[in-house]
């Protein structure tokens, strides 16, 4: 039972995973100012200047690595390979999404930073 829940657990972290990757790349920040043709074309240039960030890079695989090895400690309680191998599992799906959370927040960043460089009163 457990491997059959370690087997859904990491296909299912990836599948989701990669299907988010270009989330925080189209957040669009509040500005105090008209949202005519040239927001609409600096916004665009500064969604594609936000997606040279890497979604899941190096970051991600480092808290990858130490989300499973505590999770393997963890897991190695139980006395139990089945709890070994379910607390790399999930530590290492619970660290990755927390790094790729904490780069979309750094997506959203650039995009703000960018249009306010381009003369935009970025409130939000």
């Amino acid at each position: 039972m457990i491997r059959v829940q370690l087997r859904l657990v990491l296909p299912l972290t990836i599948l989701v995973l990669s299907a988010c990757s270009g989330i925080g790349s189209e957040y669009e920040p509040v500005v105090d100012g008209p949202r005519d043709e040239k927001y609409q074309v600096d916004l665009g240039e500064c969604r594609g200047l936000s997606k040279q960030s890497e979604y899941l890079g190096g970051k991600a695989k480092t808290d990858a690595t130490i989300g499973a090895a505590l999770g393997g400690v963890v897991g190695a309680i139980s006395n139990s390979w089945e709890g070994l191998l379910v607390g790399l599992g999930i530590g290492a799906a619970l660290g990755a999404g927390s790094a790729a959370y904490e780069n979309i927040e750094k997506r959203e960043e650039i995009i703000g930073n960018c249009m306010a460089g381009r003369g935009h009163k970025v409130v939000g």
